[in-house]
């Protein structure tokens, strides 16, 4: 049968297109258009139309299942010029799957695949509506479920206008997409009962104020398998029962009836408009809740997940368990949350009341919380007077029986820690000081510290000036870090503590007077991680070692015991402005033996001081420097206590870096140094000496010399410069 048809297709077109001789005209055309496309195809029969939807280049006519096509006529539109291969008219049978062939005036082709669809409930596939005519023409298909998805428009057409012609769709599977639909006013599917997921395109859903849909209307919309997300001015979901993904209302009018019968949201539940108001009298569960409106109501939302609130009254009477509660510029009902038990994740109640409340696994803040028996996370704001364990951060809160936390409590004033924990002997760690304003009372001359058992988070302590002197006294071991931040003027001394993990002491002086803040800490003997001083005086009479980095910016530092640094030495003045023209410069470091361990490179520094004007920089006991050794800006242009003139480390025999003297620091063009000490200076890689235009004497380093080059041994700028070899042949004193 085929084969016959070929061949009468070959004899008709040989018969209408007979071969051109040489003396035929030749008539050039002077349309040169390419368009090829098929626009509309419809088949009529018996006066009735059957309209074609074309999608993906194929052809689909729906028919009802018992309607005889022996008598079916094709009426079609093509672009301008083309022409259609086989003729429409000369096919009989409209059942079979055939191709049609669009050729262009200049040649070019499409192709395009016919199907006949009898009419049933489901289509099996995805459903492209790209033009109005499209959605138009779906209408007589006679479809009313959709096994896949439903994409409406097309960015690179015009607008869809209305969805009219979607009226008898019942179901669809998969999504509903709107792409280009910005004209439509109106979403209304009146049979639409479930659906997988409905959602505008990526632009609509970051720009919907470009969209002009008014009103969006499903009367039957039980299901929503997955997700919803169509913003509107006004929406109507009487019937939806079930939505297993994210429900989104942006919407500022409901109807009445509008979500009434909505009994569970497996994913957020997103309500979006200041002015409305939402009932739910029927949800039991929603995965989470995002609320910015007026009010809703969930009589009997019993489960959720996250709730967050960022304006509007929420009453949830039944609510028992939620995964995290957040209130930002909301409100609660005079109920608060009445029936809530237990919150998995964190609670910031907006300082509403949650009488049954007792176990918050997360951080609590603002509210009261009278049956509150566990938290796991942080406390903050809140009243809890059956709380008896806060395992982690507490701040401003009441806690009477509450004996043991393990994270910082944090205090403004030593008071408060006093009246509101009166309990408490057991923290990971303690804040006092500053924290909306500034944390110091006059009255608080003395802050016994002693029975608390302070941890690994350690104990800071931040206070302003103030002509009372501070007492500290704490217990003997502190094995997290003492740090503390004190501004000038205040004498603070600190009792109890013989050994902590780490030490950082702050002190600031911000006025021009002689009065400096001064840091007393004769008890402790250990410091096992890093210490950082940086005050106009510190004073650690009894401190031995130091286990880290040992960094200090000080004007008068008085360490007598201190026998070894583990990592970092660097010691600095403070001042470079001549404002604290009284005090004396004091470097004591008496027992100092060892800076440094075999972790450092001989390329790190391990030991530098700068910026001091002591009439002599002295290390007596210091043997071992286990890196570089920087000694910098050793006097000043204006000098403020008269010029360092003697460098003595007698007993120093290893420096395992380079040793520089003067070298880093240029705009020091003054030093009257005129003695270096270092005779028992058996072992560096390097020496480098500037910038000493008083020294002449370089005997100290007549033992040391043999053991270097040319290349490790360099002196500039000093009264005498002797070369390696002035000093190999003995040649030590300048003239």
């Amino acid at each position: 049968m085929n084969i016959m048809r070929k061949l009468i297709y070959i004899l008709l077109f040989s018969i209408c297109c007979p071969a051109c001789t040489e003396t035929d005209e030749i008539i050039v055309d002077p349309y040169k258009g390419c368009d090829n496309f098929l626009y509309a195809f419809s088949l009529q029969i018996d006066g009735a139309t059957y309209r074609a939807a074309i999608t993906d280049n194929t052809i689909r006519v729906t028919v009802p299942p018992e309607l005889q096509l022996a008598d079916a006529s094709a009426v079609y539109e093509l672009s301008e010029k083309a022409m259609i291969a086989p003729d429409p008219a000369t096919v009989v049978d409209w059942e079979a799957p055939m191709e049609f062939t669009i050729t262009a005036c200049n040649g070019e082709q499409r192709s395009y695949s016919y199907e006949l669809i009898r009419l049933a409930n489901i289509y099996d596939g995805d459903i492209v509506l790209r033009t109005q005519e499209e959605v138009d023409a779906f209408y007589d298909s006679g479809i009313t479920a959709i096994s896949g998805s439903l994409i409406l428009g097309d960015n690179s057409k015009e607008s869809l206008k209305d969805l009219a012609g979607l009226g008898k769709i019942t179901e669809i599977g998969g999504s509903v997409v709107f792409m280009n639909c910005a004209d439509i006013e109106t979403i209304d599917l009146p049979l639409l009962e479930k659906v997988g997921d409905m959602y505008y395109d990526y632009i609509s859903y970051m720009y919907p104020q470009m969209l002009k849909v008014e009103s969006v209307n499903l009367p039957k919309l039980k299901t929503v398998t997955y997700g919803f997300y169509v913003p509107t001015k006004r929406i109507s979901l009487p019937a939806l029962e079930y939505v297993g993904g994210d429900l989104t209302i942006i919407s500022s009018e409901l109807e009445e009836e509008s979500l009434s019968r909505l009994q569970r949201c497996n994913g957020k539940l997103e309500l979006r408009n200041r002015s409305a108001s939402f009932e739910f009298p029927v949800l039991t569960f929603a995965g989470d809740l995002f609320l910015m409106m007026k009010s809703a109501n969930f009589s009997q939302l019993s489960e959720t997940g996250n709730i967050e609130i960022w304006d509007g009254i929420l009453s949830t009477p039944m609510l028992e368990k939620c995964s995290s509660l957040i209130i930002l510029n909301g409100g609660i009902d005079t109920e608060g949350f009445p029936m809530l038990t237990q919150v998995a994740g964190s609670i910031n109640a907006g300082n509403t009341v949650c009488p049954l409340l007792k176990h918050v696994d997360g951080n609590v803040a603002n509210g009261i919380f009278p049956a509150l028996e566990y938290v796991g996370g942080s406390l903050t704001d809140a009243e809890c007077p059956e709380l008896t364990t806060a395992p982690q951060d507490v701040q401003n809160c009441k806690l009477p029986k509450v004996s043991s936390v393990s994270g910082v409590v944090r205090c403004e004033f030593y008071s408060e820690l006093v009246e509101k924990y009166p309990m408490l002997h057991e923290v990971g760690g303690l804040y006092i000081g500053y924290i909306s304003g500034w944390g110091w009372e006059n009255s608080d001359a003395v802050w016994d510290l002693s029975r608390l058992d302070i941890g690994k988070l350690g104990l800071e302590i931040r206070v302003p000036a103030s002509t009372v002197p501070l007492k500290i006294i704490g217990q003997n071991k502190l094995p997290g870090r003492l740090k503390m931040d004190i501004s000038d003027p205040i004498m603070c001394s600190v009792e109890g503590f013989t050994s902590v993990e780490e030490l950082y002491v702050y002190t600031y002086n911000g006025s021009s007077s002689s009065s400096f803040s001064s840091i007393e800490l004769p008890q402790i003997e250990e410091v096992a991680g890093d210490c950082h001083l940086h005050g106009q005086r510190v004073e650690l009479s009894n401190l031995k070692s130091v286990g880290g980095h040992l960094e200090i910016e000080s004007d008068a530092i008085f360490m007598p015991a201190l026998e070894r640094i583990g990592k970092r030495f660097t010691c600095q003045s403070l001042v470079n402005d001549n404002r604290y023209v009284d005090i004396p410069f004091v470097i004591d470091f008496p027992k100092l033996t060892e800076v440094g361990d075999n972790t450092l490179s001989s390329s790190q520094i391990c030991f530098y001081i700068c910026d001091y004007t002591v009439p002599e920089l002295e290390f007596p006991e210091l043997c071992a420097v286990h890196g570089r050794m920087v000694i910098g800006g050793i006097g000043n242009e204006k000098p403020i206590h008269g010029f360092t003139k003697r460098i003595s480390m007698p007993k120093l025999h290893i420096v395992e870096g380079s040793l520089d003297i003067g070298v880093e620091y240029f705009y020091y063009k003054d030093s009257n140094v005129n003695e270096l000490n270092f005779p028992a200076l058996k072992s560096v890689a390097s020496i480098a000496i500037t910038r000493h235009p008083q020294l002449f004497d370089f005997s100290t380093f007549s033992t040391i010399v043999s053991t270097l080059k040319n290349s490790t041994w360099s002196v500039s700028d000093c009264g005498y410069n002797p070369t390696l070899q002035d000093m190999l042949d003995g040649k030590y004193l300048g003239e």
